[in-house]
């Protein structure tokens, strides 16, 4: 999936930050890597998060990227924060 690359440059991460971050398991992020397809509700996530972190530049888009890693530090998730819910399977 690409946008799984996108994400992962824009938030410079290796891929158990990313997981992490997407609150899946780090295979998981290899599936998509390798082609798999995220479910709907990941597929969300993942469009909700790097539509944040690349809204383009500007005086916030240090802040945008600064909300999208705070989860790596165990604070709450982008998405969480967006309201966006967090269920189902992880692929």
């Amino acid at each position: 999936m690409r946008q799984i690359r996108e994400l992962q440059a824009a938030l410079s991460v290796t891929e158990s930050e990313l997981a992490r971050v997407l609150r899946v398991s780090r295979p998981t992020v290899y599936d998509w890597l390798d082609g798999c397809e995220p479910t709907a509700d990941n597929r969300a996530r993942i469009q909700t998060l790097l539509q944040l972190v690349s809204a383009g530049p500007g005086p916030k888009a240090e802040h945008r990227i600064d909300v999208a890693r705070a989860t790596i530090s165990g604070g709450r998730s982008t998405v969480e924060v967006n309201g966006q819910s967090i269920t189902g399977k992880e692929h």
